[in-house]
């Protein structure tokens, strides 16, 4: 469904050094289709939000921070978690 047209059009859109980072200093390798998963799920997130109150972090970099990160930090599975 998404090429990497699709991938490279959302990285450019973003800015993901923060991520990136975050995600290396857990360990985590994830490939550009997952990270192309929670970019997509972002902006699920903020859509549903408009009509829904889900959350009120909804700013990209505090979405990344405190919602993908911590969530990644806190899973059992990230001692050891290859996303690829």
């Amino acid at each position: 469904m998404y090429g990497k047209e699709a991938v490279i059009i959302i990285k450019e859109e973003y800015q993901l050094k923060q991520f990136y980072s975050g995600l290396e200093a857990l360990g985590i390798t994830c490939s550009e289709k997952q990270i192309h998963q929670f970019l997509t799920f972002y902006e699920m997130l903020t859509e549903k939000n408009k009509v829904m109150n889900l959350t009120a972090i909804t700013e990209f970099q505090d979405v990344i921070e405190k919602h993908f990160l911590c969530l990644l930090y806190t899973s059992d599975a990230a001692d050891d978690m290859q996303c690829v």
